[in-house]
Order: structure tokens, then sequence, then C-alpha cells
């Protein structure tokens, strides 16, 4: 595993970066990044090379940002120049292609955070030799079944699984109204709260485990809010998005799911009673 990472990234995208330098921390990553690693008195030139040549890699957070800053623009042609054969791990937040910081980018793997933050860091954490949250309460084995392996299927990229994803939060932020990045505190009072905003979100399905057996959708709901729990108890302030991503991703990936049967009923007789546009009658 690498042991230490130089991150390049733009002031506007520091929402992000701040907590990626939290999880590669957590995760035994030696970071140095520019609004953590600078003490008062240093001579930030010098300070900067010395952290370059000291790095086993470099991370750089690509953006539209990103792309319109000479310093990050300087700060990977300075590391690559000075060590060519060393990792470089570019972090995509949108559609910014990496030629518009660096040209040289091109020639490695990025990892891309647009999708699912969650999958991205998983996706991180494994490029730098390592798993993102060890723990067998988050990091759950794949129980797709046989015909979901035939056909290549992930449950986290289905229709179903975005539905949930998006039910959840908009359940959650239309009772707190809170914001996406917004840092959680105190974790176990938060997740009582977030599962009982979820709670009507999570009855519009029926649940079932890898034998095929109906699990009761609240039984399901505490496993899961169990499970996000034990994973992020001892990460500092973490991102409620994250959590309710989690929460979402467990539930999809340890249940089959599909839509109550009496939900469906009320989805068409809905669609049948609707008028069509234009076809209203005046009494």
């Amino acid at each position: 595993m690498l042991r230490s990472t130089f991150v390049s990234f733009a002031e506007e995208d520091r929402y992000f970066v701040d907590l990626l330098v939290e999880i590669l921390r957590f995760h035994g990553v030696n970071v140095w990044c520019s609004n953590s690693s600078l003490t008062a008195g240093d001579q930030w030139r010098a300070a900067i090379h010395k952290a370059m040549n000291t790095a086993d890699s470099l991370t750089v957070v690509v953006s539209q940002k990103a792309s319109n800053s000479p310093w990050i623009k300087r700060e990977v042609a300075v590391f690559l120049a000075m060590k060519p054969q060393a990792p470089v791990l570019p972090m995509l937040l949108d559609h910014t292609p990496m030629s518009a910081i660096d040209s040289d980018l091109e020639r490695f793997q990025a990892v891309n955070f647009g999708m699912s933050m969650l999958s991205g860091f998983r996706a991180l954490l494994k490029a730098l030799g390592s798993d993102f949250l060890p723990n067998d309460a988050i990091v759950v084995a794949d129980r797709r079944t046989g015909e979901d392996r035939r056909k290549g299927c992930d449950r986290r990229w289905s229709p179903i699984s975005q539905r949930v994803r998006s039910g959840f939060w908009k359940a959650y932020q239309a009772e707190s109204g809170a914001g996406k990045f917004d840092p959680v505190d105190s974790l176990g009072g938060k997740m009582s709260g977030l599962t009982r905003a979820v709670g009507p979100e999570a009855q519009k399905y029926a649940y079932l485990d890898v034998s095929g057996k109906r699990v009761p959708w609240s039984e399901a709901l505490d496993n899961a809010s169990a499970s996000v729990y034990d994973a992020f108890r001892d990460m500092e302030r973490p991102r409620i998005i994250y959590i309710v991503d989690a929460l979402a991703e467990y539930m999809c990936r340890n249940y089959q799911l599909t839509m109550n049967e009496r939900r469906q009923r009320e989805r068409r007789t809905t669609s049948v009673l609707q008028p069509e546009a234009g076809n209203s009658r005046k009494v």
C-alpha cells in the first residue's frame, strides 16, 4: 500500500478535499495537503517541494475549478518531472477532462466520484492497496443471485437502487432540512433520527434475503442502521450524505428489493384515473 500522498486541489473544492484527507488518514495514509499541513512560519514553496519529494504518490482533484488554477498545473508538472515513475491518482469530480490540467494525467487510471462518492472512495482505497472502511458491516459480500451474475448486473446502479438512494435522501432532507455535506457531530443521535425519517420510504419496498425469505422492512432498516453506525462511528464528523448513501447501499446489496404490491396498485390506479392533457370535460 502507498503510505503517503501529496494532494493537489483548487480551494473551491475544499468541501471534498477535507473529507478526502480525513478518509485517507483514517486508513493510515500520510497526507500532505496545503490547507492542513502548512504551519505558521513555513516557507510554502520549500515546504511544497519537500512534501513532493517525500510523497509516494500524487493525488490530483480534477474539476472545472482546478482546470483554471495555474498552481495545480504547476504542482502536477513539477511532481511528474521529479518522480516520473511514481503513481498519480486523478480524482474526477465532474466532467472536466484531465488534459485540461496536464495531458500527461491521461496516462493514469482515474477515480470517478461524479456518480457515487461511496463507490469513488472504495475504488480509491483499492488503488492504494486497502479496503474502504474495513468492516464487515459495511463492506458486505456481493450477494447477487445466479441470474444477476450471468447478466453481469450491478444492483448499485439499477433503477430501483437509484430510486432508494434518492428517496432516502429526500425523506431525510424534508424532515431535517440538512444539506448534503453537513458534518455529523453525534452519530448515535443522528442514526435514530435518520432511521425514523427514511422509514416511510423503506416501507414502499418488499425485502428478500439471500435465501429468498421475506424480511420485514423494519428489520432490514434496523440491520442497515446498525451496520452503517459501526462503519462510521470512529470517523470524525462524516458528511451526512455519505451516511444516507451507505444506508441505501446496504439495503440494496443485502436484500432483493421489489416495490410492494399495494404501492404498485396505487401507482397503476393513479395512472388510470389521471386525465390526459386536453381531454378534461367541462360540466
